[in-house]
């Protein structure tokens, strides 16, 4: 079942938990990567305890592992896994809350339609009125294979601006990318990189 994510689907038990599924398939219908999307990757991970059973060639079952497929099918087909996710931590009107928010909107723009591997999801940490990082650049990036993704901090010298602050999230995002190569060859893991480095490349 779903050879479409070979490597993954393969190596999980079926069971019982999948009726869980065909329960929260009923009462969630948006078609955004939120809700029912979210909860087949928790399934997929084996969060509620998915495992052969006794009734597992029960009706309900059968009919909760259609409605996993046909979800399954469904994120594959029109919601792909972005190779880019952005966030932004303003330490109270932060001076440069508007141009990063335009980095961002023009990085989104150049996000591929096919989808990605991974999720690199740098953060930008911005210094306020209120708060600001002790530090300046590109820090941490663990992996988190089962939800393919990995965080990145990014927080850029207070005083940039203009085009030396676009410059400097352009290379954030290289870097970002280069630490996430690391992770995954780490990891052991066959996923490419090559639609991050397609955005990227347009940044600079």
């Amino acid at each position: 079942m779903l050879s479409e994510l070979e490597g993954e689907v393969p190596q999980r038990r079926w069971g019982g938990g999948l009726i869980y599924f065909h329960e929260k398939a009923s009462e969630v219908s948006a078609p955004a990567r939120s809700g029912v999307a979210l909860d087949v990757l928790d399934l997929l991970n084996g969060k509620y305890g998915l495992k052969s059973g006794a009734n597992a060639g029960s009706d309900r079952l059968r009919g909760a592992a259609q409605e996993l497929e046909n979800e399954c099918q469904r994120i594959l087909r029109e919601d792909p896994v972005l190779a880019f996710a952005y966030g932004v931590v303003d330490g109270g009107g932060a001076p440069q809350g508007q141009r990063v928010t335009e980095f961002i909107h023009k990085a989104r723009q150049l996000e591929p339609p096919t989808g990605a591997d991974v999720t690199i999801n740098p953060v930008f940490l911005l210094a306020g009125t209120i708060s600001k990082p002790d530090w300046t650049g590109v820090h941490g990036g663990r992996l988190f294979p089962s939800k393919r993704g990995m965080r990145i901090n990014v927080a850029p010298q207070a005083d940039l601006s203009g085009d030396g602050l676009d410059a400097f999230l352009a290379k954030a995002m290289a870097d970002a990318v280069t630490r996430a190569e690391v992770a995954i060859k780490r990891k052991g893991l066959e996923w490419s990189t090559a639609p991050h480095h397609k955005v990227v490349d347009q940044l600079r």
